[in-house]
């Protein structure tokens, strides 16, 4: 826990009024994470008011009693909306409930497991997109974290300098074209919800979709934030435990994106075309990773009558779709490939 007491975080604020900004932080059994992310909250130097809101889904650890040690610490800062029945099982989303209870102009996402690493990330976020008032959301680069590891790599940086990205390339950069722990969008922006969230099994990529969809999506071009991968009980890692959770996935996600290209009236349909093809070719690897090969070969075929992708990997696979010791060649080569290293 960091030193600074609530005196300290408000000295610079120029108004003690309604917060500009609510930060909305969802925590599932991040027992091991949830102090380093809220206090990557609590270092922010700003000279606007915000709020903290952290909603825990009914944690099993040691999460629930952390949250608390520094709701007592930070009452004028941290609120807290505690379950005592797991509300994601359920089939709710916790950060709808997150959005009814902000009172921010603007809300900034970071889950339990994640946290930011710049001190001035909330001030350059919202000065920038005062700035760009046509912009509904902003986002930044990120580091990416296996457990505790450095991996030395960046997410999301996809250009040099700050830029607006159209509606067109946030559909085609698909899911992890923003890092959610970078993402700060207006107040009210998905009031109504749009219809598309209705069957989405994640929203991260189409709550992108949505911000852009006003005046573009403006990208910050700092790495400020920290995307952890490979933590226990999350929802990547959950996905490899069950086929029929990758096939349910993998369903619903086609529904929102047929959803999508309705709801916007076919404007982006070359687009969302595009990456229908690259979701069944996706799903093509991971049938033939295990050993599926009909389910390998219809999904490959699927992918290649809607949209030709530009990869030799993708061609090959389609050239090769009926040739039965194909994953066997494909493990032959990764053998080789390991050897040459």
């Amino acid at each position: 826990m960091i030193k600074k007491t609530e005196d300290d975080i408000m000295k610079n604020w120029e108004t003690i009024e309604a917060p500009l900004v609510s930060i909305c932080c969802i925590a599932y059994n991040h027992e091991n994470y949830i102090e380093e992310a809220i206090d990557s909250f609590l270092i922010q130097e700003t000279n606007f008011p915000f709020e903290i809101i952290i909603h825990d889904d009914a944690s099993t650890d040691n999460t629930v009693d952390k949250i608390k040690v520094y709701r007592k610490k930070y009452p004028q800062l941290i609120k807290t909306i505690l379950q005592v029945e797991n509300q994601f099982s359920q089939g709710k989303n916790p950060m709808r409930l997150l959005n009814e209870k902000s009172k921010g102009k603007y809300i900034a996402i970071c889950e339990g497991d994640d946290y930011w690493i710049d001190a001035g990330k909330l001030q350059k976020q919202i000065d920038l997109m005062s700035q760009n008032p046509d912009c509904d959301m902003s986002f930044h680069a990120a580091e990416i974290y296996l457990n505790k590891n450095k991996h030395g790599k960046i997410t999301g940086k996809h250009v040099n300098g700050n830029k607006i990205f159209s509606t067109s390339e946030v559909i085609l950069g698909g899911g992890s074209f923003c890092p959610t722990a970078s993402l700060i969008y207006r107040n009210g922006l998905f009031s109504p919800r749009p219809s598309y969230f209705d069957n989405a099994p994640v929203g991260d990529y189409f709550t992108q979709i949505t911000g852009s969809l006003n005046g573009g999506l403006l990208y910050i071009d700092q790495v400020m934030s920290v995307y952890r991968q490979g933590v226990p009980g999350s929802w990547s890692s959950s996905m490899v435990e069950s086929i029929d959770k990758v096939e349910k996935w993998s369903h619903d996600t086609l529904l929102s994106l047929n959803d999508l290209n309705i709801y916007l009236d076919k404007k982006y349909q070359n687009e969302i075309q595009q990456r229908i093809s690259d979701h069944y070719y996706f799903m093509s690897l991971y049938y033939l990773k295990n050993g599926m090969h009909e389910k390998f070969k219809k999904s490959i075929e699927t992918s290649f009558n809607l949209y030709k992708l530009d990869s030799i990997t993708y061609h090959l696979c389609y050239s090769f779709r009926s040739f039965h010791s194909f994953p066997k060649l494909i493990k032959y080569l990764r053998k080789i490939k390991a050897l040459l290293k």
